[in-house]
């Protein structure tokens, strides 16, 4: 406590500019001010300016009064009020420049402050009045080219302007805002929100809803999502106030509202004001509106999962789009369309419209990079089996238009499409099996979701960085980012998120151990599946029963994982869509050989190796040796299938897959009756899975070694 009065005594020196003050005066500020500096100072100003306190020339001050006066002195009893008496015993023109100049802000320019300064014939004094004030302590000078000064604190800012009569305030702002037009008229730009927010204090609404309109639209472009919704917000309101606005203005409001929601992935409300919009401006025949307004309402439909919705209305915004002649909603309408189709189960058509969009974009003699079609072209060439066309042939054309989408988004400055060309690259390249470029990309894409305010991208590279956590073996990260990414699907109503979030969460508890957890999480993933819109419940099954699956084969319930991992393999089938392919095929085999189903098994593990060494993901080939060596009939048989998979693995930091070619590898040396080389690989096994956190893999590499010890071996 003594501490902190002898800092505030030396602050209140340091503001007085004396070397030392009456114990009485400390005493009165400790007391008066309870503690808060900026009042300290106040209020010793204040005594300074009423003549209590007395500076004396050899820095020292003395009292004026006593101090029993002193005491029973009737000051302010708040920092305003004290700010208020001080400004009240200013000379009447410095009162006039400060509250003129609060009308500005926190920061006032001198050629802005003369330029509405309402007494034209005392523009000579205002430098000295400015001077008056920064020597009172109530403004500083600014640093910069320009003589420039600001308020010593908000809070005087504050009081200043409300000492200001409401018709002067009004006449300032207003005058305020015509300077700002007219100094500024080649490109208002940078001050759309300050002209917005002078005419509404100047009491001119439909002035301030221009220029709020123009800042929203504004700031949308620039992808300050937050920053528009507000604008437009403040649009919304001040519309109501004018009263009579045209519908024009009304549509652009309306429609940028939707818009922002839309870049929010706030649904509901995007749909409204797309509805509205669409429906003020059937009477003004605004094409562009009514083309972006369909388009926008087929992403939100989609988004939703509500596909057949979203290919009508992306249908009807193509058509009026192309009637128009407007170039970039009929590329931004047949994108979309594609992504439908794709969502719906039907790759091949999804291609054939990226067709179209090519096509289309040539006709115009643009640049095809600009139409953003690549990317989403190569992510379905990766992901989808092609009639007639080799998989290696495919998967390098796939990944080649990836690149080249991602490298054109950097250099045309699109951070929005680069964002989901990110998104896309990473998933083709988990596919194939690059963990480590797909995790960089899929961070990329978070922080750059992050940073533009898009909540359904971010909830989607969330669930990205989750699957590829349970690939590399990082459980608890699984578990939280895909516990993260549930959160925000379910604040947002995204029931695809939610079960895809929910499966994975499952798939890592069953890895971690926890079979009641992860048994409970994956039945909560497919009942969530069963609220997923019909139209999209396929493609969405294929994100999530593929680790439904895993997780009952880890908990056990063999019949679960087979009958889940089985309809997934339909839906791959009727869709061609084969992300997750080698993940169903080799949970058919674990748990077929489970089911009595060992031909079967066979059958999809040779698949799955097949498909993982034509993809050139060693990942993929080696866990379907895994399950290939734990089929075999021999034990020296699982031995060199085993080795195999170990070698292509090399010095990839996968541990879940390590381990479990560790403890394939001691079965096998149980069987052979070695129970040295059997302990040994256990033991191995149990170290990775102590370090991964695998329980489940530990709890078994633990059993092999009783079994191994009980067959002879002395540690």
């Amino acid at each position: 406590m003594k501490c902190r009065r002898r800092r505030r005594s030396k602050l209140v020196r340091a503001k007085l500019g004396v070397a030392a003050m009456p114990a009485a005066v400390g005493d009165l500020l400790a007391t008066r001010a309870a503690g808060h500096p900026f009042f300290t100072e106040e209020l010793a100003l204040a005594l300074r300016e009423t003549g209590v306190l007395e500076i004396l020339p050899d820095k020292s001050c003395k009292l004026t009064c006593s101090e029993a006066e002193l005491a029973n002195l009737d000051l302010p009893t708040t920092v305003q009020g004290t700010i208020v008496s001080r400004v009240d015993r200013l000379p009447p023109q410095p009162q006039l420049a400060l509250k003129v100049a609060s009308a500005f802000g926190r920061r006032i320019g001198a050629a802005e402050l003369a330029a509405v300064y309402p007494i034209e014939a005392d523009l000579a004094g205002l430098s000295s009045h400015l001077a008056a004030l920064v020597a009172a302590d109530l403004l500083v000078p600014e640093p910069g080219p320009e003589p420039a000064w600001a308020f010593k604190h908000l809070i005087t800012r504050e009081v200043a302007y409300g000492l200001l009569p409401a018709s002067q305030r009004s006449q300032i702002h207003g005058a305020i805002a015509g300077y700002l037009e007219a100094t500024f008229a080649a490109d208002l730009t940078p001050y759309l929100a300050a002209l917005a927010h002078h005419w509404e204090r100047a009491g001119q609404a439909a002035k301030a809803l221009d220029y709020t309109l123009l800042a929203g639209e504004w700031a949308l472009g620039g992808y300050a999502v937050k920053e528009a919704i507000r604008y437009f917000s403040a649009a919304r309101d001040l519309a109501e106030q004018v009263g009579a606005v045209p519908d024009g203005l009304l549509v652009r409001l309306h429609y940028g509202l939707a818009q922002a929601f839309r870049f929010d992935s706030d649904l509901q409300p995007a749909i409204a004001g797309y509805q509205r919009s669409l429906r003020l401006a059937a009477g003004t025949r605004d094409a562009a509106v009514q083309a972006g307004a369909r388009v926008g309402l087929g992403i939100c439909h989609q988004i939703r999962g509500d596909l057949d919705e979203a290919l009508a209305d992306v249908s009807i915004g193509r058509e009026i789009a192309e009637g128009a002649g407007l170039t970039d909603q009929v590329r931004r309408a047949l994108l979309t369309e594609a992504r439908v189709k794709y969502k719906l189960g039907h790759p091949l058509d999804a291609l054939a419209t990226l067709d179209a969009l090519e096509a289309y974009v040539r006709r115009e003699g643009a640049d095809p990079a600009e139409a953003h079609g690549q990317g989403f072209r190569g992510y379905i060439l990766v992901s989808t089996e092609i009639p007639g066309v080799d998989i290696r042939a495919r998967l390098e054309m796939g990944q080649e238009a990836l690149r080249r989408d991602v490298a054109a988004r950097r250099r045309l400055g699109d951070r929005v499409g680069l964002n989901d060309s990110l998104n896309l690259l990473g998933n083709a390249q988990w596919l194939v099996g690059d963990f480590g470029d797909a995790i960089r990309s899929f961070e990329e894409n978070f922080a750059l979701a992050s940073e533009l305010g898009a909540a359904n991208d971010l909830t989607c590279a969330l669930l990205n960085l989750a699957i590829m956590g349970l690939e590399c073996g990082r459980l608890e990260e699984t578990s939280r980012w895909a516990t993260t990414a549930h959160e925000q699907a379910a604040r947002r109503h995204d029931l695809d998120y939610v079960a895809i979030a929910t499966a994975l969460v499952a798939s890592a508890e069953a890895w971690r151990g926890g079979a009641a957890a992860a048994t409970k999480h994956a039945s909560a993933a497919i009942a969530s599946l069963e609220l997923v819109s019909p139209a999209s419940r396929g493609p969405t099954s294929l994100s999530v029963l593929p680790y439904t699956a895993e997780a009952a084969l880890l908990a056990g319930d063999m019949r679960a994982a087979y009958s889940q991992a089985c309809v997934a393999w339909e839906i791959a089938e009727q869709t061609g869509i084969r992300d997750y392919e080698p993940r169903i095929r080799c949970v058919i085999g674990a748990a077929g050989r489970a089911v009595g189903e060992p031909r079967e098994a066979r059958v999809h593990l040779e698949a799955a190796l097949e498909l993982g060494l034509a993809m050139g993901s060693a990942p993929g080939a080696a866990r379907a040796l895994v399950g290939l060596a734990q089929l075999a009939e021999r034990p020296a048989e699982t031995l060199a299938i085993a080795s195999r998979a170990l070698a292509l693995l090399g010095d990839r930091d996968l541990p879940l897959d390590t381990a479990a070619i560790r403890l394939a590898c001691g079965e096998a040396h149980l069987r052979l009756g070695d129970a040295e080389a059997a302990h040994a690989e256990f033991a191995a096994a149990a170290a990775i899975a102590r370090q991964s956190g695998s329980g489940h893999q530990l709890s078994v590499a633990n059993a092999g070694l009783t079994s191994a010890e009980a067959a002879g071996v002395v540690r």
